[in-house]
């Protein structure tokens, strides 16, 4: 049941502590042939979990590292990338912007500082990370309200809400 999960997967869960992994099967053509892994940060005490997280990491055909809006490329974001990214081709990582919506003024600022600190950041430059690649800002709220509207589905008193928030550049792309 979707509306226990964070019971099992929430840092303050009941049955967090005994769980190793949850597996979630949508049936949805879009993403028949992909499996998605949302792994545990480096704040995950469970050793278990951490070593879950290297090893799904290593076997990834693609690595899509989400750093959230508020505080983009955080010490921790940096001690996850030193761990478990170093290694991992960059044509095969991404980086992302989440929660761009809730930025206050230009996004791009915040795209640049990400880019720049991916690039000129002393523990981490190195790696060469994005070779002349892309930070992507993401939202999610704003592709769920884009996709509702293309399609002529009513939008939620939530969605309606969010939308008057979010930049019309995210609505559109």
């Amino acid at each position: 049941n979707l509306k226990e999960l964070s019971e099992y997967i929430a840092k303050d869960g009941k049955y967090t502590p005994f769980v190793d992994y949850v597996e979630i099967i949508s049936n949805n053509e879009f993403i028949k042939d992909v499996i998605l892994v949302d792994t545990p940060g480096l704040n995950d005490s469970n050793v278990h979990r951490s070593n879950l997280t290297k090893e799904f990491i290593d076997k990834s055909s693609a690595v899509i590292y989400l750093l959230h809006s508020n505080a983009p490329l955080s010490k921790t974001d940096v001690e996850f990338i030193k761990k478990y990214l170093y290694h991992i081709p960059t044509e095969k990582l991404l980086f992302a912007i989440s929660h761009s919506d809730i930025i206050e003024g230009d996004v791009a600022h915040v795209v640049d500082y990400v880019t720049n600190s991916l690039n000129n950041q002393p523990e981490i430059k190195h790696l060469n990370l994005l070779k002349n690649r892309k930070v992507h800002a993401i939202s999610t709220i704003a592709a769920i309200i884009s996709e509702k509207t293309k399609s002529n589905r009513s939008l939620s008193e939530f969605d309606e809400l969010c939308k008057h928030r979010i930049h019309d550049s995210f609505l559109k792309n």
